[in-house]
């Protein structure tokens, strides 16, 4: 301490220097135990948030995987059919590859109608024969069903058949770009009895479209957007499932998903 300077330096255990004569005084203060509190404080602290940190991450991960294990038992049925249209390349050169018959994934498609062509992951109506109408169903065995497909492309009258009984009998949902939605149309005994637009809605390449019927429930969705639904009991029983094509030759899929729906019916 330098002649005339009334600062008094202190040098803590540390090394750092103290000239403020009150921090000083403070410091000679305390205790043996008080100076050991601090560093205590400041780990308890610390552990203490890990701690916290760490039952949050647990409470949070329990609560996830509960709501995940409810999402998981909630889901409608088990069964499920699925097709990429991906198949091996033919043996013969120029001979297609026709949709039809037991696929690679256990889907059993049979085709009423135009045939529908497999090439690059693509199932294309095909130009074979002179009919104006392709349909590929895949009969389930459960009337309750989430059914749905991406489209590569989706020309009028291209979409998803469901609840068919026969082709002159069954339930679609087919493209209307014109208008830019897609319709939900009725045949019954050869004859379009209900043709409702859905809502205005994607068309466009890699469009999803796809249906809940669960009892006479009928649920349309789109890229995962909820729009029409009704109430009809038509060809509530039927189970065959699959995708349709009218008036076009160049409609296309990329996949094609069916899962059985819990039953809606009252007890």
């Amino acid at each position: 301490m330098s002649a005339g300077d009334n600062t008094t330096k202190q040098t803590t255990a540390d090394g750092t220097v103290i000239e403020n004569q009150a921090d000083v005084d403070e410091l000679n203060s305390l205790t043996p135990a008080d100076e050991g509190l601090t560093p205590g404080i400041v780990a308890t602290a610390a552990l203490l948030v890990a701690i916290l940190l760490g039952l949050g991450w647990y409470l949070g991960t329990r609560a996830a995987d509960e709501r995940l294990t409810a999402v998981v038992a909630e889901l409608p049925g088990s069964d499920r059919y699925s097709d990429d249209f991906v198949r091996p390349e033919p043996g013969d050169e120029g001979k297609p590859v026709l949709l039809g018959g037991l696929a690679p994934n256990g889907a059993n498609w049979s085709t009423i109608g135009t045939e529908f062509l497999l090439e690059g992951g693509l199932a294309t109506i095909s130009p074979i024969g002179d009919d104006t109408i392709g349909i590929a169903i895949i009969d389930t065995g459960w009337s309750n069903a989430n059914i749905g497909a991406t489209f590569d492309h989706a020309p009028a009258g291209t979409g998803l058949v469901f609840r068919f009984r026969d082709i002159e009998n069954y339930w679609a949902l087919t493209s209307s770009p014109e208008s830019g939605t897609w319709t939900l149309t009725l045949v019954v005994n050869g004859e379009t009895v209900l043709s409702e637009p859905i809502g205005l809605a994607s068309v466009s390449p890699g469009a999803r479209v796809s249906i809940l019927a669960q009892g006479a429930e009928i649920q349309t969705f789109v890229n995962g957007e909820p729009l029409l639904s009704i109430v009809d009991p038509h060809f509530e029983l039927a189970s065959a499932v699959g995708i349709i094509s009218t008036g076009s030759t160049d409609g296309s899929f990329s996949d094609f998903f069916a899962l059985e729906a819990a039953s809606m019916r009252s007890e």
